[in-house]
């Protein structure tokens, strides 16, 4: 019997379990004091809590909104999974430190065009199957003009959002604006509402310029 043959399978060195892109994405939000939770995942045809057969109606924590955490060793454990088994959502859940403006994407594009928004922007994710950005705003009021209804949607404190890297119904959540580029600071809400107010008016001026454009042409073909 050789060496080798001699050390009983418990004595071997279990291969090193490499963490997921959802877990390390989890851990840093929560080594930022972002509060985290775990939530429901796509399989490719619906939403489902991992590691069983529980079906959910669109992504949904799978545990209790009050046990969100921004302790570093929770999140882990949360989403270290088996390999063979679907990954829970990264959710992000407001609180004191920040809260979320939900906007219809053609107007968010807008504001980040904005110069006010350039001089001082903050985080913003992207949802494909829901086609709004969330902007991550500090604790300030938001004041608003010029939007149409349901375009801008002040999300109650202690809602959640679908994070980066998640997977949805219609594609992965992204970053617009990166975390880490804005020093993980959220925008101040008087900054955002002005760019909001601006990218509104600018679109609306926009609006008016082309169909004024459409009348003349008109008037110089009858």
């Amino acid at each position: 019997m050789t060496k080798t043959d001699s050390v009983s399978r418990s004595d071997e060195i279990p291969p090193k379990r490499e963490p997921s892109e959802p877990e390390i994405a989890a851990v840093r939000y929560a080594e930022q004091g972002w509060s985290v939770l775990p939530g429901s995942a796509f399989n490719g045809r619906r939403y489902v809590v991992p590691g069983t057969v529980k079906v959910t109606d669109g992504v949904r924590p799978i545990v209790a909104r009050n046990l969100a955490t921004t302790d570093p060793e929770q999140a882990a454990r949360w989403w270290q999974v088996a390999d063979d088994r679907l990954v829970p959502t990264v959710l992000l859940r407001s609180g004191p430190s920040f809260g979320f403006v939900s906007v219809a994407a053609n107007l968010a594009k807008l504001v980040l065009r904005t110069e006010v928004w350039q001089s001082e922007p903050g985080p913003v994710l992207y949802r494909e199957d829901l086609v709004r950005a969330h902007f991550l705003v500090d604790s300030h009021e938001l004041s608003v003009s010029g939007h149409q209804p349901g375009e801008v949607v002040e999300l109650a404190r202690g809602e959640w959002v679908a994070a980066p890297p998640s997977r949805t119904f219609g594609g992965d959540v992204v970053w617009w604006v990166a975390p880490e580029t804005v020093e993980w600071c959220p925008v101040n809400a008087s900054v955002l509402g002005a760019a909001l107010t601006v990218a509104c008016r600018d679109r609306d001026t926009d609006a008016a310029l082309r169909g004024l454009w459409k009348a003349v042409g008109a008037d110089a073909q009858a």
